[in-house]
């Protein structure tokens, strides 16, 4: 488990599982040293789609050339 994954994990379940401590936005992101925005934005993405897995990247992939193709001066 990456160290980022933790924190939002930890972030979600000290303000929303049953057997937590229940803390507020503000509480949580004291615990676990990050920002209140932080702690709601995790939080209201675990209540959107019950996981905190980051989603996958935007945009085209970057194209990849062969060194043959490629002219050089």
């Amino acid at each position: 488990m990456s160290a980022m994954y933790a924190k939002r994990f930890e972030a979600v379940f000290l303000y929303t599982h049953p057997k937590g401590p229940k803390l507020s936005y503000a509480a949580a992101a004291k615990v676990i040293k990050k920002s209140k925005k932080f702690v709601e934005k995790w939080i209201k993405r675990y209540k959107q789609l019950k996981n905190v897995d980051d989603f996958p990247e935007r945009g085209k992939t970057r194209a990849t050339t062969t060194t043959s193709k490629i002219k050089r001066s």
